[in-house]
Formats: C-alpha cells, sequence, structure tokens
C-alpha cells in the first residue's frame, strides 16, 4: 500500500474537518452523527483504503475497523482518486 498517498488523503480529510465541511458515505460522516454510521471525530477512528487501476489510485474512508471481507471488491463507489498530487473528492462508481 501507498502509505504516502494514504497519510495526503488522511490530511486533506482532517482539512475537511477542521473546517466544519459535510461530507459522508455509507459507513461514516463528519459533519453529524447519525444512527448506523461512524461520526469521525478524529484520525484514530478511520482509515484510507487505496486500490489502483489502470494507474489511478481510488480510495475509500472506512471505520478503522473494516476488516476482509469488506475490500474494494465489495464497494458500490469509491470516495475519490488521486489524480498525481491532486486528490479529488467525488463519488466514482466501480464498475
Amino acid at each position: 500500500m501507498d502509505t504516502v498517498v494514504q497519510n495526503n488523503i488522511i490530511d486533506a480529510f482532517e482539512e475537511k474537518r477542521s473546517r466544519g465541511e459535510r461530507w459522508e458515505n455509507e459507513y461514516g460522516c463528519l459533519h453529524i452523527q447519525k444512527a448506523r454510521k461512524e461520526y469521525y471525530d478524529d484520525s484514530s477512528q478511520y482509515k484510507i483504503q487505496v486500490h489502483t487501476r489502470n494507474n489511478v489510485k481510488y480510495f475509500k474512508v472506512v471505520p478503522r475497523h473494516y476488516r476482509i471481507p469488506c475490500n474494494y471488491q465489495d464497494w458500490y463507489y469509491y470516495d475519490g482518486c488521486v489524480l498525481g498530487n491532486y486528490i479529488e473528492w467525488k463519488r466514482i462508481l466501480v464498475i
């Protein structure tokens, strides 16, 4: 796994959190506590999973306790991708 990429995504995610941005996926959110979803209060509560496909690094923010069989093959969409040094936050359908 590319820990530099993961650390850069964590830094960007923490910036979102510190600015109070609204963000959520099927596993958790930053801006509000919700039933059946994790509330990410700090970086100890989540991790970044990265999947490289066709030289593009796609990522997903998941709870720290997230384990196999839950991996990229079970995702419906990615939370974003890394293009060079730019992190693009948007839902990308898995095809």
